[in-house]
């Protein structure tokens, strides 16, 4: 997810020895005053293919990937493999960086098949409220998105990776101890750094300077929000506490928020597409605004009959776990 240390975990790997693409973005003094570490041409291709997806960077809803045109297929393929060739052609190990993989993962790992790379994911995790006030005030989002933007891009992530090797990287514990961070990485991905330790270490930190850090949250903070928000808390702390099926608890969430998406979905698109063609004037925004809320309120309480039913069949389930549990006693 964008604003999660996702920078300063691709600068680590550079260090201990990935290369890193061409055209980086450069340093911005008060969004990332030690550089992006990413590729702008990277970047600017997953753009234009979440547009072709009827979508973009900070899009909170689930994009379907499963069907892709296969026109837009070729094109982003033929255009990723140019930039890997550019960049990579010699590099046994590369990071690459841009949160709008996140959302993009199925399309990049077939990429990497086709051209035998063999594809290890680092998943930055930060506690969603930093990450909000970090894109309040780079972006001046709202808490309610970008704690839903914040829980979109994990579930993505975290669906789309399940089949590849992957290590979960919290910023709390990057800050406080990079290289036992480090090590833990190349045991979950069997990788061996090109660079020793020892020899990195005074670069490392240099870089990862905890004065940098601005946005600092406890997690009680997120109890009291609404039903994304303790999604969200329960979602971070079992990624925290490094729970072992985090894939169930990630399925149970994307089942319980799918239903108001499936109603939002159609109506944010014809919006993007519209926005995108400059069709909309102020009588028109005005409309849509109105229909958006009356579109809302309907998710809004499908939603929660649907939680409804989903608690009532959990305590069923209860119920006759106990039951059996009574009945096998009695057998016994």
């Amino acid at each position: 997810m964008h604003r999660s240390g996702t920078s300063a975990v691709a600068r680590l790997l550079n260090i201990l020895g990935a290369a890193v693409p061409g055209n980086l973005m450069p340093p911005h003094a008060q969004i990332n005053a030690k550089g992006f570490w990413e590729s702008i041409d990277i970047a600017s291709l997953n753009d234009e293919l979440l547009r072709r997806h009827r979508s973009r960077w900070d899009d909170v809803l689930s994009i379907p990937l499963d069907d892709p045109n296969q026109e837009t297929w070729q094109d982003f393929e033929l255009r990723a493999t140019e930039l890997l060739d550019r960049d990579f052609l010699d590099a046994k190990l590369f990071v690459l960086k841009d949160p709008r993989i996140c959302r993009l993962l199925p399309h990049w790992i077939k990429v990497f098949e086709h051209l035998s790379i063999q594809p290890r994911v680092v998943i930055p995790i930060r506690h969603p409220l930093e990450v909000s006030a970090s894109l309040k005030k780079r972006d001046g989002f709202p808490e309610e998105k970008s704690i839903y933007l914040w829980l979109r891009h994990i579930i993505d992530t975290e669906r789309a990776s399940r089949n590849v090797p992957r290590a979960f990287v919290l910023y709390d514990d990057l800050l406080e101890d990079w290289q036992s961070t480090s090590v833990r990485i190349a045991a979950e991905l069997g990788l061996i750094w090109p660079k020793p330790y020892d020899t990195a270490r005074n670069e490392v930190e240099i870089f990862l300077d905890t004065q940098l850090r601005h946005h600092r949250r406890q997690l009680d903070q997120l109890a009291d929000g609404g039903t994304v928000a303790r999604e969200c808390r329960e979602l971070y702390l079992a990624l925290q506490r490094n729970e072992p099926d985090i894939s169930s608890l990630i399925d149970r969430i994307h089942a319980s928020i799918a239903p108001a998406e499936e109603i939002l979905t159609p109506v944010l698109q014809d919006v993007h597409r519209q926005l995108q063609l400059g069709e909309f004037s102020l009588a028109e925004t005005k409309a849509w605004g109105s229909e958006l809320d009356t579109a809302l309120q309907e998710a809004q309480q499908n939603f929660n009959h649907l939680r409804e039913e989903f608690d009532q069949k959990c305590r069923h389930v209860d119920l006759l776990m106990e039951e059996t549990a009574q009945l096998k006693s009695a057998l016994s």
